[in-house]
């Protein structure tokens, strides 16, 4: 039938979209998820020949494609939105995934029929409204709450910078050193402007940068493990958690040489931007001691290795292992 194949297709197109998703990355989850469990009786629905499906299914089935295009637009448009917008626009977000996840749920209504009777509590459960409508909410309340206190930082930055400019016109003498100043002052709002952009894989790729290791060290570092290459331990960027790779004794001492590696590297890396791998923030160089000490600022990942969740819980639920699988298989297709 062509609904079935245009309703599959749509779908796919979803799916790729979301690899791309900018902002709102837990509600598009939760939407391309709830879509991929709608494509299991739509796949059963394609296996039946066409005078086995009623003009009622038809109908529902017509109805969920004009649900997709709307969901289609929706995952799209978070590609491009950026923090700010998204948070000057955060009760619009939320009515946008409440409308596409009720009719979402509507068409699991309607197609809850073809499926096995224990298998349909599982099946409706993701399509809950009142469930549905509280995640969007936490989350959008959760980026408000970031953007908020990054946004107070930047008022504060405002007002140093306010203070250089009257040190220049009371203090002549000293037009040199104020112009160093206002240089530091801007590389501060650049960092800031960086730090707003590092929510969830919200950064992108050409963002990576060399950091200085006094921006990770105004909290101490927690250790995590050690091996015979490198100590990784956890510390704060801008408040946010990262994991720090301290390599031990590195083939390679000139600083120089790792930066023009280190340069290659973000050239390679721009190609693979994805929320299923691993966010690597840039670099760190001390060459305070008598030997440099090379980092690497990565991404912190709260529950560990995949093979530490895995040894912890044995006994995951199977569509947790789905989504599990999907996730690293959406790393390595990238």
């Amino acid at each position: 039938m062509e609904v079935v194949e245009k309703v599959l297709s749509l779908a796919h197109i979803i799916y790729t979209q979301y690899e791309q998703v900018k902002c709102c990355k837990h509600q598009c989850r939760r939407l391309v998820d709830r879509i991929h469990i709608l494509m299991k009786p739509v796949e059963i629905l394609r296996a039946q020949p066409p005078k086995q499906i009623s003009s009622q299914v038809e109908e529902t089935l017509q109805k969920l494609l004009e649900t997709l295009q709307k969901a289609q637009e929706l995952v799209k448009k978070y590609t491009q939105t950026s923090w700010l917008q998204k948070f000057l626009k955060a009760n619009n977000v939320v009515e946008e995934f409440t409308q596409v996840n009720a009719c979402l749920g509507d068409a699991a209504q309607g197609l809850s029929l073809l499926l096995q009777a224990e298998q349909k509590q599982f099946f409706l459960e993701a399509f809950r409204r009142d469930t549905c409508s509280q995640e969007d909410r936490q989350d959008t309340e959760a980026d408000k709450a970031l953007l908020e206190e990054l946004l107070a930082r930047s008022k504060e930055t405002k007002d140093a910078v306010d203070n250089v400019h009257d040190d220049v016109r009371h203090v002549r003498t000293k037009v040199y050193d104020v112009g160093s100043k206002i240089e530091e002052v801007q590389q501060m709002m650049k960092e800031l402007q960086d730090a707003v952009m590092k929510k969830d894989n919200a950064v992108q790729r050409e963002e990576v940068v060399e950091i200085k290791e006094e921006d990770l060290t105004k909290t101490p570092w927690t250790f995590l493990m050690e091996s015979k290459s490198h100590t990784l331990y956890k510390g704060e960027y801008f408040k946010y958690p990262v994991a720090i790779k301290v390599f031990k004794n590195p083939v390679i001492t000139c600083t120089e040489k790792v930066r023009e590696i280190f340069r290659k590297e973000i050239e390679t890396m721009k190609k693979f931007e994805s929320p299923n791998i691993l966010r690597m923030y840039g670099i760190c160089i001390n060459e305070s001691g008598s030997n440099p000490r090379f980092s690497i600022v990565m991404e912190f990942c709260e529950k560990g290795t995949l093979r530490d969740v895995l040894t912890r819980k044995p006994q995951l639920p199977w569509e947790t292992r789905i989504r599990m699988a999907l996730d690293a298989a959406r790393g390595l297709y990238r």
